[in-house]
């Protein structure tokens, strides 16, 4: 499996912001099938006194390509598949895509896409991979 570009700053983003990767990859394998997933990555964050706060399944994102509509296209089928993997499989985490600022500049152009991200619920992390700082959370 290829590394995203932006790959390494979102990963390093969350570390920065508190939360300890425990994956990378993260493979969900579908009991009695012979499908699995490679997740990018797994990641918790942990509240001082040592109890989970959140754990998150990410899925990171770069939207460089010439057609971001199809870009679009292929996160979006990801996204879809590995939510429903997660759920098959009895994984209580949320799933994210991790993009960077200017990726989410390109997908909040067209409003198609923002049309699909309210219908299908999707769940966002904008990462500024300059400073390697997470900007937000999009639920």
């Amino acid at each position: 499996m290829a590394k995203d570009l932006i790959h390494n700053a979102v990963r390093e983003a969350l570390e920065n912001d508190g939360w300890t990767v425990v994956r990378d990859p993260f493979t969900v394998d579908l009991t009695g099938d012979d499908t699995y997933f490679d997740i990018d990555l797994a990641a918790e964050k942990k509240m001082s006194d040592g109890g989970v706060v959140r754990i998150a399944a990410i899925e990171i994102k770069s939207f460089t390509g010439l057609s971001i509509l199809y870009a679009f296209h292929e996160a979006l089928g990801q996204f879809l598949n590995y939510r429903a993997a997660l759920d098959e499989e009895g994984f209580n985490m949320e799933l994210y895509l991790a993009v960077s600022v200017e990726g989410w500049e390109r997908i909040s152009e067209l409003s198609f896409i923002q049309r699909r991200i309210r219908q299908f619920q999707l769940k966002f992390i904008l990462a500024d991979i300059h400073t390697k700082t997470i900007v937000e959370w999009i639920s």
